[in-house]
């Protein structure tokens, strides 16, 4: 296993560990965030939700709007803020007095199986 990995495992064990709860909603080259949340164990003390609106109808549906460009800051921002409304609802119905939540967006363009229009692009926010 590189260090990158290594390192990675840390952050979401670490995570896993916190009493922060958290909603991912992630399109495109995104879900891959899924698998490192799974791989480490304590999963289901960390994640209530994972989306994936991938389909322009489903993303649209999820931000409230059309976004100008799928994968960008702006976008990925929407998705955190509609995540981390989310996150709060469920949280709403727990008996965690003080809810911990953190809603993810994740939007990312890296490969395709057609010629790529543009640069490979990751985009990532978090809102608390």
């Amino acid at each position: 296993m590189g260090s990158n990995k290594r390192e990675i495992r840390k952050a979401v064990a670490a995570l896993h560990a916190s009493p922060w709860k958290v909603v991912v909603a992630c399109t495109g080259a995104g879900a891959g965030l899924i698998d490192l949340l799974w791989e480490v164990p304590g999963a289901s003390n960390t994640v209530l939700d994972m989306l994936f609106p991938y389909g322009r109808e489903a993303l649209i549906d999820f931000v409230g709007h059309e976004p100008e460009s799928y994968c960008s800051m702006d976008t990925a921002l929407w998705m955190a803020g509609r995540a981390y409304r989310r996150a709060q609802q469920f949280e709403i119905h727990s008996s965690n007095a003080k809810p911990q939540v953190i809603g993810l967006g994740i939007t990312a363009a890296v490969r395709t199986g057609h010629p790529k229009k543009g640069e490979h692009r990751v985009f990532v926010a978090a809102r608390t």
